[in-house]
Parts: C-alpha cells; sequence; structure tokens
C-alpha cells in the first residue's frame, strides 16, 4: 500500500484534490444523522398523532429543503465556483415532488398512534396496519372511502 495514499485522505485520492478540509463535508453527515434520528423518534416512536400530523408536513419540507441545499453547497464547494448553482435545476424539482409524496401517502393513527405509510403508490392509507382503525386525512376529517 502506499502511504501517501493513506495519509492523504480517502477523498482527495479519490477526486484528486483535497475537498475534505471545507466545513459542509464534516457538517453534512452530522446534519443527516441528527435529522434520521429526530425524525425517528418524533415520527416513528412517538405516539401523539395530532403533533405528528402538524410537524410531519414541516419536516419533510425542511429535509427536502435541507437536501437540495446541502448538494448544491457540496457541488459549489468541490467546483470552486458558482457554476455548481446547477444542481438547484436538479435536486429542487425532485425534492419538491417527493416531499409531496410523503406527505400525501403517510397518515398517523388515532388510537395507537402508529405512523402508517401506504402500500400503494398513489393513494394514502385506509387503515392502520398496526391496530385496523380507520384514519383521518391531514386534516383531521375522517377518510369516507372505507367500506
Amino acid at each position: 500500500m502506499d502511504i501517501d495514499k493513506i495519509e492523504r485522505g480517502w477523498l482527495e485520492v479519490l477526486y484528486g484534490k483535497a475537498i475534505s478540509d471545507d466545513p459542509i463535508f464534516l457538517f453534512a453527515p452530522v446534519l443527516w444523522l441528527g435529522l434520521m434520528v429526530v425524525n425517528y423518534l418524533l415520527f416513528d416512536r412517538g405516539r401523539d398523532a395530532a403533533f405528528k400530523r402538524k410537524w410531519f408536513p414541516r419536516s419533510v419540507v425542511f429535509n427536502g429543503v435541507a437536501f437540495t441545499l446541502m448538494a448544491t453547497a457540496g457541488t459549489v464547494l468541490e467546483q470552486r465556483s458558482l457554476d455548481g448553482l446547477w444542481m438547484l435545476i436538479i435536486f429542487a424539482p425532485g425534492a419538491f415532488m417527493v416531499s409531496l409524496h410523503l406527505i400525501h401517502t403517510t397518515r398517523f393513527c388515532d388510537y395507537c398512534g402508529s405512523t402508517v405509510n401506504s402500500t400503494d403508490r398513489f393513494s394514502p392509507p385506509r387503515t392502520c396496519q398496526s391496530c385496523g382503525a380507520i384514519l383521518k386525512d391531514h386534516f383531521g376529517g375522517s377518510d369516507d372511502r372505507v367500506d
């Protein structure tokens, strides 16, 4: 093994330049790990359906914006110019569509507090997978489509 390659770091060996010293490359993994833990504790482990109904859409939008900004900032810092702003054109519409889809297909059970994701790609779940209760929509009304 080449000692020089080990000392330079894996990013420098991979890209041929030292980009691992930029703060964004140290901050991004910490941000993603923190977001994963917070989202897991609040929305998967938590039992308060009203809280989840209120904060889940906001969390999804924040995660989408954070992803888009981190991807853009990483590209701008890697290229060392503002030419990397084209990443906004690529990632912003995708993050927007994924965020809308997650908000539309996720419901919360008032009885057991479970987070219920739809198994159908284009319609929200109708009943809770844990307790079988009829789920409300995001605005608190019952879903009349259930027989």
